[in-house]
């Protein structure tokens, strides 16, 4: 049971392995749109306004959550072999 919590707690993280709340409220928002979705197809007329609202509070969080995964990576020592002449 311990595994499992330590994996879902993985979906939460940035970079540096702290608690996100951009992944948090990234997460809401998926669980947001899914809802929206669902009535939507079984009938309930749903906003359009607030569909686009959430729609892109969503992108938007995903969009710094990905800028904030590639931009922070640890430099790493060149580790590749490099061919060198002496002369």
């Amino acid at each position: 049971m311990k595994i499992f919590f330590k994996w879902f707690a993985g979906f939460f993280e940035d970079q540096s392995g702290t608690a996100s709340r951009k992944a948090a409220a990234g997460y809401w928002g998926l669980l947001m749109l899914t809802y929206m979705i669902f009535k939507d197809v079984n009938g309930t007329k749903i906003d359009m306004e607030m569909f686009v609202m959430v729609l892109s509070f969503t992108g938007g969080l995903y969009g710094l959550m990905l800028l904030e995964r590639f931009a922070k990576q640890p430099s790493k020592p060149e580790d590749s072999p490099v061919a060198t002449t002496e002369n």
